[in-house]
């Protein structure tokens, strides 16, 4: 309501409604401070060479250290501007010692850092080439967007499993199950934020006859549309 003024719909999963392995109703994520609050409190860090390094039993505690670190937006993406601003406010509103400067940067500025994986978080989107899960899971889980974030090689290589068997499966029903066990084990280890999905709208004159929603084609098929 805020960013898109209801203009979007909000996902349970990188995979778009109405495809394979989309499920409403699977598991995903809510909006809850308590929650939230309780996760940070149980982040532990240890000193290691050249850093430090997340562990259950180590003696710097990030709730009471805080942290601060600046989130990324290309300049003039309001609605990703507004994205920032939103998670910057919710996160210092539940420890003050937490802190996200929002900067907006020029795209092709925010481009090169994101391409070279030298934004801690970022917001980005993405346009299908063609209408299927595997063009959905393959960037966001394993290719474009998993590089920029650095996932996990393990982790890269759980999903890629997944994602090879729901790529070659032909049976709509077993894809369908392997996809929806790929969103589960996505949505457990928390690697991005998923959002929303935008509507999309066109207006013609209307005199304009014949012209439908093709998911496969995306420009205009001029075969099947007439003048009334």
């Amino acid at each position: 309501e805020d960013v898109l003024l209801g203009e979007a719909t909000r996902l349970t999963s990188v995979i778009l409604p109405g495809m394979p392995g989309y499920d409403e109703n699977q598991a995903h994520y809510t909006y809850d401070p308590a929650k939230c609050e309780e996760e940070l409190k149980l982040s532990k860090w240890k000193a290691v060479e050249g850093g430090f390094e997340p562990a259950e039993d180590g003696e710097i505690s990030l709730w009471d250290t805080g942290f601060r670190l600046t989130l990324a937006y290309n300049t003039g993406n309001t609605a990703r501007q507004t994205i920032g601003q939103i998670l910057q406010a919710e996160i210092s509103a539940i420890n003050e010692n937490f802190i996200i400067e929002v900067t907006g940067l020029p795209w092709p500025n925010y481009l090169s850092n994101f391409q070279s994986r030298k934004l801690p978080i970022s917001t980005s989107g993405w346009v299908e080439d063609i209408d299927d899960p595997h063009n959905w899971v393959q960037p966001y889980m394993v290719g474009t967007f998993a590089r920029r974030q650095s996932l996990p090689a393990d982790l890269k290589t759980i999903l890629q499993d997944y994602i090879d068997r729901g790529v070659a499966e032909a049976d709509p029903v077993k894809r369908d199950a392997i996809y929806k066990e790929l969103n589960q084990v996505y949505y457990e280890n928390v690697p991005t934020i998923i959002l929303f999905v935008v509507n999309g709208r066109r207006y013609q004159q209307r005199w304009v006859e014949g012209w439908f929603t093709n998911r496969v084609f995306p420009g205009t098929y001029y075969y099947s549309m007439w003048k009334q």
